[in-house]
């Protein structure tokens, strides 16, 4: 990867993400912010951090702007608040331990080898992906990598071989889901890594989008995203049991992320037998 990004707001000292890189993976990072957030965090953090248009007050417009800006190279997006990278395997009988998966804190080599496996599989066509989250229930028939999946918290791109006109900012939230089904149903496949997987804040903690991300919005967004790709997008009415939102009804969205690239590939290899036979 060429360029690590963080787009952050209202976390100027609680850098997770950050702080858990590795020194070489740092200096390739450079933080997103609001313009009224440039002057303290670039205090924080000469050098790295770039300023947004002062118009830009949310999370959608500035996956645009970073998108604009970095189109045409490899680069990676991420949260900015992860616990940890982790390293995470089934057991083997050498591992001497009595659970199914073993998982550490990834080393440096382990980084080296993580970022390098996003630059191999984009050298392989497999222009977008990253790291599975931890919220993902380990499974032994999906490691150490699932193919055309959800994608949340982190996504590399070797843009130069996606579509430029890629749309970010028509929905007020959700905007990773709608761009992981903008590429899926033009045919670009994704892949995840689930060797090495990230440990994820919980949703809606104070500072990034919870200002404005209520189940309100969620609500209506999830509804946006069905309309957009209705053979896809399932909803269904869910009150979280804990967390910010706790409590308050949503509705919530179920994606047949594979369907989705299934069938694009149909459609393609159908347009190829017309073309063939005309």
């Amino acid at each position: 990867m060429e360029h690590l990004i963080i787009p952050t707001l209202g976390r100027l000292d609680r850098q997770r993400t950050y702080n858990n890189l590795p020194q070489k993976w740092k200096d390739k990072t450079q933080f997103v912010v609001q313009d009224h957030e440039y002057d303290a965090m670039n205090e924080r953090y000469p050098n790295k951090v770039l300023r947004l248009p002062k118009e830009i007050k949310k999370l959608s417009p500035t996956r645009q702007w970073i998108w604009d800006e970095f189109y045409g190279t490899r680069h990676m997006v991420l949260d900015d608040d992860f616990d940890h990278f982790k390293y995470k395997a089934p057991a083997k009988p050498e591992d001497n331990v009595t659970t199914k998966w073993v998982s550490h804190n990834m080393t440096d080599e382990e980084f080296d080898d993580a970022f390098g496996l996003f630059n191999k599989w984009s050298d392989e066509g497999f222009y977008h992906g990253g790291f599975s989250t931890s919220w993902t229930v380990p499974d032994p028939r999906q490691w150490p990598e699932q193919q055309n999946v959800r994608i949340a918290t982190n996504c590399y791109f070797d843009s130069a071989n996606l579509p430029r006109n890629i749309i970010w900012d028509r929905l007020e939230t959700s905007q990773d889901f709608d761009v992981n089904l903008q590429l899926l149903t033009q045919g670009y496949p994704n892949r995840l890594t689930s060797k090495y997987r990230v440990s994820v804040g919980g949703t809606n903690i104070k500072g990034g989008c919870s200002t404005y991300r209520t189940a309100e919005t969620m609500s209506r967004v999830h509804t946006q995203l069905a309309e957009l790709y209705p053979d896809f997008v399932n909803l269904k009415t869910k009150i979280p049991k804990s967390g910010p939102l706790q409590g308050q009804e949503i509705i919530a969205c179920h994606i047949m992320w594979t369907r989705a690239y299934e069938e694009s590939k149909r459609k393609r290899e159908m347009a190829t037998v017309e073309d063939f036979f005309s």
